[in-house]
C-alpha cells in the first residue's frame, strides 16, 4: 500500500475542479405559479455501478473468503432485489447543479468573509438556485427523486477495485468533480464491490412541485436529458476508480404551469430543450460550465 506521503503526490488525480461562483440569492420562488408535473427516466449503466447499502460481508470470491461490499436492496416478493436510492439520485444531481449555476458552497468555505459570501443558505429570503431546489433549512425542496429500479432481473457482479480513498489531502475550494478515468498511480491496496454491471437499465420518477422553469432547465442539464444536456451522470462510488457512469434518457412526462391546472391535468409534455435554454439565459454562467464538463467527459 502506498503510504501517506506518496498519496499527496498523485500524478494524474481522477478530479478536477471549477471555480466557486458567488452565489445568486432571491427570495424562494412562488411554489404555487411554478412548474408541476412528473418526468419518467431510464438510466442506462455505462459502467458498473456500486451504491452502499449494507455492511461488508464475507463471501467466498475464487475459492477464498472476500470482503465484499454489498449493493443497496430492497425487499421484493420473497427476495430482495438491488435498487439505486433516490437520495443518491438526488445528491449526484445536485452536485452538478452547484457546479454549474451560482449556487452556495455547503462544505468548503474556509474563513469568516469567505463563509459571509459564499456559505450555506440559511433562510427561505434568501436562496441560491440549487437551495431553492433541492431543499434548505425552513424550505422543502421543489424536486424529488424516485428510487432507481432495474427494468428486468439482473444478476449483481462483483469488481475488485483499488482502494477507494487516496487523497486525505485533496483540495476542497472549488467544485470537485471526476473525470473518466483512474487516478494515476493507482493505490496497491484492493477491495470488492457489489455492483450493477455496465448494460443494466433501471427506471425512476422525477417529480416538479413548483419549480422555477430555469431551475427545471439546471436539472434536466445534471440529468443529461438533450439537447443540451451533460453526456452522463456520475452516480455511486468509485468515481475515482472509472466507476459511476450512467446516461440518463427521458421516456415520458406530464408538466403544467401551476398548481391548478396540474390539479386539473392540463399538463402536456415538458420541452426540456426551451428549459434548459431558460437557465441559460437567467444564468449565462451555466452555459459555459456544462461546456466544460462536458469537455472533460468527452476528453476523459
Amino acid at each position: 500500500m502506498r503510504s501517506r506521503g506518496d498519496i499527496g503526490r498523485t500524478a494524474r488525480p481522477a478530479y478536477f475542479t471549477l471555480p466557486l461562483l458567488d452565489p445568486d440569492r432571491e427570495r424562494a420562488p412562488t411554489r404555487e405559479c411554478g412548474l408541476w408535473g412528473e418526468l419518467e427516466v431510464e438510466a442506462e449503466c455505462l459502467t458498473e455501478i456500486h451504491v452502499g447499502g449494507t455492511a461488508p460481508v464475507v463471501a467466498h470470491l475464487d475459492g477464498r473468503p472476500t470482503l465484499i461490499h454489498g449493493m443497496t436492496r430492497v425487499p421484493a416478493g420473497h427476495g430482495q432485489v438491488p435498487i439505486i436510492p433516490g437520495s443518491s439520485v438526488k445528491g449526484a444531481v445536485r452536485a452538478t447543479v452547484e457546479a454549474i449555476t451560482p449556487s452556495c458552497d455547503r462544505l468548503s468555505a474556509s474563513d469568516r468573509r469567505s463563509r459571509e459570501r459564499n456559505g450555506a443558505c440559511r433562510s427561505p429570503s434568501s436562496l441560491c438556485p440549487a437551495c431553492a431546489a433541492f431543499g434548505a433549512p425552513g424550505w422543502r425542496a421543489m424536486v424529488a427523486f424516485s428510487d432507481l429500479l432495474t427494468v428486468e432481473p439482473v444478476e449483481l457482479t462483483t469488481k475488485r477495485v483499488a482502494q477507494r480513498y487516496s487523497h486525505p489531502n485533496a483540495p476542497r475550494r472549488g467544485r470537485r468533480l471526476y473525470g473518466l478515468h483512474p487516478e494515476e498511480p493507482l493505490p496497491s491496496n484492493v477491495e470488492t464491490l457489489e455492483c450493477l454491471p455496465a448494460g443494466s437499465r433501471l427506471r425512476a420518477v422525477v417529480r416538479f412541485e413548483g419549480l422555477a422553469e430555469a431551475l427545471a432547465g439546471a436539472i434536466t442539464l445534471a440529468l443529461g436529458l438533450p439537447p443540451h444536456g451533460l453526456p452522463l451522470l456520475r452516480l455511486g462510488a468509485g468515481k475515482n476508480r472509472g466507476l459511476a457512469q450512467v446516461r440518463v434518457t427521458l421516456r415520458s412526462s406530464v408538466i403544467a404551469h401551476g398548481w391548478t391546472p396540474f390539479v386539473n391535468r392540463e399538463v402536456a409534455p415538458i420541452d426540456v430543450g426551451a428549459l434548459q435554454e431558460s437557465a441559460f439565459r437567467r444564468w449565462p454562467v451555466c452555459q459555459a460550465r456544462a461546456d466544460e464538463i462536458r469537455a472533460r467527459y468527452q476528453n476523459g
